[in-house]
C-alpha cells in the first residue's frame, strides 16, 4: 500500500473476525471506506476497501465474488471490478465459473470495461505449474478455460511473477488480472504488475490503468522506536532551541524542521545500526529466495526461503 499507492483494490482470506474489520481499516488507512461479503463468509474472505476520491457502488456479491461499479478521479469512464476468491472445492468454483459467465453476460458489463482478478485457485494449462512437464489437462481446466472463453475474458498483459502461489515444493499461477475487450479499448495502456510474496503464500498484483505514473515526493518520517532511546527527546529540544532563521514564524519552523532530517538520521545510524537498511536488505534477501522457490521449487529452495522469512 505505501510503495504503489493505490486508490481501490480488494484484500483476499483476511481471516479478521466481523467486530475487528472497521477498526483495523479505520487505524490502516484513515478516511478510507470499506465494504466485505460477511454476509457469506464469517472471516471476511474479501474485502474492499477505496479512497475518499473514488466513488463505488455494489452490484452483486457472493461468497467467491464481489461485484462493484467504480469511478476512478479523472477518469470519465466507469469500471466495473470483480474481486475473486475461489474455493477449493471443486463443485463450489463450478457456481464460481457460472457467476463469472452470467457477469459478463449482465447489461452493466456487456457494454462497459470489466476488470476481474482475484485468486481462481485453478490454472489454465501445464505451463502455469512448476511440475508441468508432463502434466496432463484435468476437468477442472477445461471448466476454467471454457468459462474464460465464454465470457470472452483474456489477461492483462502484465510484468512481474509468472508463478504467483508457492507452498515452497510446488508454484503455480493461481492469481491473475483478466479483463474484457471494452477496457482494453478503454485503457489500451493498463498493465497489471505480480509482486513478491513477502510474509504471504501469494504474489500481490496490480493494475495500473496508464503505465506512465508521476514519480511521487515521499514525506519525511522516522521510526517510533526512536522516542524511546533516552537521549533523543534532550537532542531534539537542544537542536530546535538551538537552530536560530530570520523570518516568518511558520518560515522558521519550516526551516528548523529541515534541518532536522539530518540530525535524526545521524542519530538513527549511530544507535540503531542502519536498521532500516539491514530491514531492507533481509526482505530483499527473501523476495530472491521466493522468486528462486515460485521458478524452481526445490528442498533447497525451500531451505534458504525459511531462513530468509525467520530472519
Amino acid at each position: 500500500m505505501k510503495k504503489n499507492k493505490p486508490i481501490f483494490g480488494g484484500l483476499i482470506e483476511t481471516h479478521v473476525q466481523p467486530v475487528k474489520a472497521a477498526n483495523i481499516v479505520n487505524r490502516s488507512l484513515p478516511g478510507w471506506s470499506f465494504d466485505s461479503n460477511y454476509d457469506f463468509s464469517d472471516l471476511g474472505k474479501i474485502w474492499i476497501l477505496w479512497h475518499p476520491s473514488v466513488k463505488v457502488s455494489v452490484i452483486s456479491k457472493s461468497l467467491q465474488m464481489i461485484t462493484y461499479r467504480v469511478k476512478l478521479p479523472l477518469v470519465a469512464t466507469e469500471i466495473i471490478v470483480s474481486i475473486v476468491y475461489a474455493s477449493n472445492c471443486t463443485v463450489e468454483r463450478h457456481l464460481l465459473w457460472n457467476e463469472i459467465e452470467t457477469t459478463a453476460c449482465a447489461p452493466f458489463t456487456s457494454a462497459s470495461p470489466w476488470l476481474i482478478l482475484g485468486d481462481f485457485n485453478e490454472i489454465t494449462s501445464s505451463l502455469e505449474h512448476s511440475n508441468g512437464y508432463g502434466f496432463s489437462t484435468t476437468r477442472g481446466m477445461r471448466d476454467f478455460n471454457e468459462c474464460i472463453q465464454r465470457s470472452s475474458l483474456s489477461d492483462l498483459p502484465f510484468r512481474g511473477n509468472s508463478m504467483t502461489w508457492s507452498n515452497r515444493h510446488v508454484s503455480k499461477k493461481l492469481d491473475r488480472i483478466m479483463v474484457n475487450d471494452y477496457s482494453l479499448l478503454a485503457f489500451p495502456d493498463s498493465l497489471g504488475i505480480f509482486g513478491e510474496p513477502g510474509i504471504s503464500d501469494h504474489s500481490p498484483c496490480c493494475v495500473f490503468t496508464d503505465q506512465l505514473r508521476p514519480k511521487q515526493k515521499r514525506p519525511f518520517k522516522f521510526f517510533a522506536h526512536l522516542n524511546n532511546h533516552p537521549d533523543f527527546a534532550e537532542i531534539i529540544k537542544g537542536c530546535w532551541s538551538g537552530l536560530n532563521f530570520e523570518g516568518s514564524r511558520q518560515l522558521v519552523i519550516s526551516k528548523k524542521l529541515k534541518e532536522l532530517k539530518n540530525i535524526i538520521r545521524t542519530f538513527s545510524n549511530g544507535n540503531f545500526s542502519n536498521l532500516e537498511l539491514r530491514v531492507a536488505e533481509a526482505f530483499d534477501n527473501l523476495i530472491s529466495c521466493q522468486q528462486v522457490s515460485l521458478n524452481s521449487p526445490s528442498l533447497a529452495a525451500a531451505a534458504a526461503e525459511e531462513e530468509a522469512h525467520r530472519k
